[in-house]
């Protein structure tokens, strides 16, 4: 099935053939976009916000933070815009409000329209919160007795309106929020911010969809810790939730950022209230906590895994350095097919104790069988030409369906199709490098069928760039 991801082809991207690219690989914005759709469409879920947060096991600690912090951000609900035919305009004069005397002196995005209006509301909006709970916590050491601090955001938010975001094939998205001390790629990206004009009263735009989805594909490709994508969306005066895993995707609205309506009602401020609080709260939690699956989130070349227990496959995985001997030292990421579903692979080139590895990150459903067990399996079987495996586990158990593996393998080699390359076509070629190939061809063939012979198992990919 052709541009498919129901059918995962691991194939290195330069032996793959133009109409089986992923769909990342597309020059062509359009057709890229197209193809993503057409994976993605029909695994939409639609869970209310609570329930998204509870799935992801973020609930309790949501609603801990709600209700130690009661009067957070009271003051911004109540100076809250309105968002009224597609303008950014005060509230009514009957709602209480510190609206400055003068006109010069309103806020930027008074009176600004579209998506322009709700970004410039978003961004003042984000740095107005910052600013309520630095000086709430400044002023907690003065109480008596002492309060609790309220946690911060250490990400820090950058606006790609006008300057697309790196690695992104000249993507613009409007806000990205990035990891401490970073730089600004999609390597780097805690959370996104796509902001529209209008409110999605029943469902969500497909153009909207394409183009969140074209960007949580990117991610996928350059974090190999993530254990979901979530993007923000900003629509009208509504934001919403979205969560891409492997298997599905999730939309849940979290609600309205400012009002609908230039009348006042003390109901609706609590609401808008309540948002920026859940909104606030996102924005506080680890990369850990939100969107990966250990903490490994930052672009480093040496990883540490560690088994929970002796007898567990459970593993852990830490940021190490090159002196550590227990360390697997990245050397260069290879860059594999990625789909918006379904598995996904990342495999590095790299250093174990000296010996020449590779490195292999999968996400896999939950009921297949883990790839270390079954080189464990052909190894007793006594298997001809089974690389030798140094370390494997599992570091996700189940998200959504899925489980991430890692492997440290013994290095392979070169590919069937580099020995193949410079003979193909030639009428003739050295007899040294034709008795090459067939050491490798017949090597590789009695690999195989010993490992169906001895112990049952067939290889699920044999094709020339493996």
């Amino acid at each position: 099935r052709q541009g498919s991801s129901s059918v995962v082809d691991q194939t290195p991207l330069k032996s793959q053939s133009k109409e089986l690219m992923p769909s990342l690989q597309d020059k062509n914005i359009h057709i890229r976009r197209d193809r993503i759709y057409g994976d993605i469409k029909a695994y939409q879920q639609e869970p209310k916000f609570e329930g998204i947060l509870k799935r992801l096991g973020l609930l309790t600690k949501l609603q801990n933070f709600e209700k130690s912090n009661p009067g957070l951000f009271k003051s911004l609900a109540e100076s809250a815009p309105a968002y009224v035919d597609r303008k950014m305009r005060f509230t009514g004069t009957a709602r209480p409000t510190t609206r400055p005397s003068t006109k010069k002196d309103d806020p930027a995005y008074i009176g600004m329209t579209n998506e322009d209006a709700v970004t410039a509301y978003f961004s003042k909006l984000v740095l107005a919160m910052d600013a309520e709970v630095t000086e709430y916590n400044e002023s907690c050491g003065r109480s008596r007795p002492p309060k609790t601090e309220i946690p911060t955001c250490e990400y820090h938010l950058v606006d790609h309106q006008s300057k697309a975001i790196k690695g992104g094939s000249g993507l613009k998205v409007d806000f990205a929020f990035y990891y401490p001390g970073s730089t600004s790629g999609f390597s780097s990206v805690h959370l996104l911010l796509e902001a529209k004009k209008e409110e999605y009263i029943t469902c969500i735009h497909t153009d909207t969809l394409k183009q969140i989805a074209d960007y949580q594909t990117y991610i996928w490709q350059t974090q190999p810790s993530r254990a979901y994508v979530p993007i923000l969306l900003l629509h009208g005066a509504a934001l919403s939730l979205v969560v891409f895993t492997r298997n599905n995707w999730y939309i849940a609205n979290i609600g309205h950022v400012c009002y609908r309506s230039v009348d006042f009602l003390s109901s609706v401020t609590k609401a808008v209230r309540s948002v920026m609080v859940r909104l606030y709260f996102l924005l506080t939690l680890t990369p850990e906590e939100f969107g990966h699956c250990c903490g490994v989130f930052e672009e480093s070349s040496c990883w540490r895994f560690s088994h929970i227990s002796a007898k567990s496959m459970d593993v852990t995985a830490e940021i190490s350095d090159e002196h550590d001997p227990h360390a697997v030292q990245l050397v260069r990421h290879m860059q594999r097919a990625v789909y918006p579903r379904h598995r996904l692979a990342h495999v590095y080139e790299a250093e174990y104790r000296g010996k020449s590895v590779f490195l292999k990150l999968s996400w896999v459903p939950v009921d297949v069988v883990p790839e270390g067990a079954v080189y464990e399996l052909l190894a007793q079987a006594g298997v001809d030409n089974i690389p030798e495996l140094f370390l494997s586990g599992v570091l996700v158990k189940n998200m959504f369906g899925y489980r991430l593996e890692f492997l440290v393998l013994e290095h392979c080699g070169r590919s069937i199709e580099e020995y193949l390359l410079p003979i193909i076509g030639e009428p003739r070629c050295a007899d040294p490098t034709l008795d090459k190939v067939r050491v490798v061809i017949s090597g590789t063939l009695r690999c195989l069928a010993q490992a169906y012979a001895l112990s049952a198992i067939l290889h699920r990919d044999i094709s020339m760039g493996n």
